[in-house]
């Protein structure tokens, strides 16, 4: 299963640009039940969550509801910082 690590603008710019919950709750009840279903394919890592978390806005109020089912502690796993650095030095070469 194919699984889709959400960065923190994934939440931000829908929010303040495309998708505001006022305007489209709908988006965000489709967002929701992404998380929530048993199958998902979404994963946030706990530092897009603590960083999203600590608004004092709609959004944060959002992601502190909506989010816990999906966040993955990537301080458990020390590949994770492994792999990080390679696509890093990657992305540094510019050899993109």
């Amino acid at each position: 299963m194919i699984k889709y690590i959400l960065d923190s603008n994934s939440f931000i710019a829908p929010f303040n640009d495309y998708y505001r919950m006022h305007l489209f709750p709908s988006f965000w009840n489709w967002y929701n039940n992404e998380i929530v279903k048993d199958d998902r394919d979404i994963v946030v890592p706990r530092c897009v969550y603590n960083e999203l978390e600590k608004g004092q806005d709609a959004l944060a109020q959002w992601v502190k509801e909506n989010v816990q089912p999906v966040i993955y502690d990537e301080n458990q796993v020390q590949a994770v910082w492994e792999n990080y650095a390679k696509v890093i030095a990657y992305i540094s070469k510019g050899e993109l």
